[in-house]
């Protein structure tokens, strides 16, 4: 089912550094794939649970929770799949929900200081759109910077060698 998600509203209002109107259309009428993936998207994806547990070690006020996507009542086409919702410890009830980013150190000087809601626009959509949808008040992000995977070409059995040179080298 082709529908307009978290992701491809900021394209539609121009605010996607990633995506177009014109590049929307060309998914929604099956002109262009849908399925685009890259490493930064499935980092991100491997990482969520990790930032998710995080981020509900530094808020204890929450209890952290993953959510089903939603699709909106009266506008089949019309979807979200929000990273996690915020209960309150002490409410019970759902306060607000929760968008879970991985960023490079690069882009960091695009968001603004912890606590700010100063965040990249197409974010800020992203955001927002969920927030419609579900009829929240208040939606957070928590935001992993410099998250990144470069494996070596070390073995292991080449570091035990070097541990190995530097344990007799300290014993000189």
């Amino acid at each position: 089912m082709k529908v307009i998600g978290g992701s491809t509203i900021a394209a539609i209002l121009e605010k996607s550094p990633h995506n177009s109107p014109h590049g929307v259309w060309t998914q929604l009428t099956g002109e262009k794939n849908l399925d685009v993936d890259n490493e930064a998207m499935a980092r991100g994806r491997a990482m969520e649970p990790l930032i998710a547990d995080y981020y509900a070690l530094r808020h204890p006020e929450y209890q952290v929770v993953e959510h089903e996507p939603v699709f909106h009542p009266d506008y089949p086409y019309i979807m979200g799949s929000p990273d996690r919702m915020l209960i309150g410890t002490e409410s019970g009830k759902l306060e607000a929900g929760l968008e879970i980013k991985t960023a490079s150190s690069i882009t960091q000087d695009d968001w603004g200081m912890e606590h700010t809601d100063e965040v990249p626009d197409h974010y800020w959509c992203q955001c927002q759109w969920y927030a419609g949808l579900l009829g929240m008040a208040e939606w957070k992000l928590a935001v992993a910077f410099g998250v990144s995977f470069r494996p070596r070409g070390k073995s292991l059995h080449t570091a035990s060698i070097l541990l190995s040179s530097m344990r007799q080298t300290l014993q000189k």
